[in-house]
């Protein structure tokens, strides 16, 4: 960071009385004119790299400007940061302060369904298969529907209700959903048949990932997947033939490393 940016956002806060439990924010301006001033400073905070204190700034934001257009993207953005400064407790309750007090805006269906994610990314699949339902009760028509969809297929899964996980997998791989969802829920429809040990139909959604979303890079993760079962299956050729499919179509070096990992495996089982 700039010294002289830096300087100019301490002696900002300094002046407008910033502290960690209270807000940034002078009672002169009226209206539309101190909430553009108190927007800006959040702007220059988050420019010269205070996300933390950026963050609390645009609770503040909400706070002492509750019905201005940007309020609730005001918490939405401090839900963003605090997830950036892993601090999952504090995104939590901005998205439900968006929740709570913006029911109707644009940004309450992201802010149901980024909560949805971070729930699940923190094992709590129950409390984020209730965030995604409430989405789709809520706000069935909106962008983000496809997506708790996923998001709840992946968290039934997580809690072993396989039929509804299915359900909603093939919705999305049968439907006209994003290519990227649509390959993530072929994807997972293979792993639901892997541990339920249906192996071949597995196989099927592992291999038609990369067949019908060559671009995505899941779809390698499918060929290697595929290529595992059939190496337990002691079927060799058609493992190699997978493994050698990644090296070959994916520059990416982790999925190459594995392949690699995979080949090698291949040749010392053969001697």
């Amino acid at each position: 960071m700039a010294p002289r940016r830096l300087a100019f956002s301490i002696l900002l806060g300094a002046a407008l009385g910033l502290a960690a439990s209270g807000s940034a924010w002078s009672q002169d301006d009226p209206g539309s004119l101190g909430a553009d001033r108190d927007w800006r400073f959040v702007e220059q905070l988050r420019a010269d790299g205070m996300q933390d204190v950026a963050a609390r700034q645009l609770e503040a934001f909400a706070r002492e400007h509750p019905d201005d257009p940007r309020a609730a993207k005001a918490l939405l953005d401090a839900a963003a940061l605090y997830r950036g400064l892993d601090q999952p407790v504090a995104a939590l309750g901005a998205y439900e302060k968006v929740l709570e007090r913006y029911p109707r805006s644009q940004e309450a269906p992201e802010a149901l369904l980024q909560k949805g994610d971070l729930l699940a990314a923190s094992n709590r699949h129950g409390e984020a298969a209730d965030a995604y339902r409430s989405l789709l009760t809520s706000y069935p028509a909106v962008s983000q529907a496809d997506a708790a969809r996923l998001g709840l297929g992946e968290a039934a899964l997580a809690l072993g209700q396989t039929d509804e996980a299915a359900r909603l997998f093939r919705y999305l791989v049968g439907g006209r959903a994003p290519a990227p969802l649509a390959a993530r829920a072929l994807f997972d429809l293979g792993v639901l048949n892997e541990k339920a040990g249906r192996d071949s139909l597995a196989m099927e959604s592992f291999d038609a990932v990369s067949r019908r979303f060559p671009d995505q890079v899941i779809g390698a993760f499918g060929l290697l997947r595929s290529a595992e079962i059939l190496a337990r299956r002691e079927a060799p050729a058609a493992a190699r033939q997978r493994y050698e499919a990644v090296v070959q179509r994916y520059g990416d070096p982790f999925l190459q490393a594995r392949a690699d990992l995979g080949l090698a495996a291949l040749d010392e089982a053969q001697g």
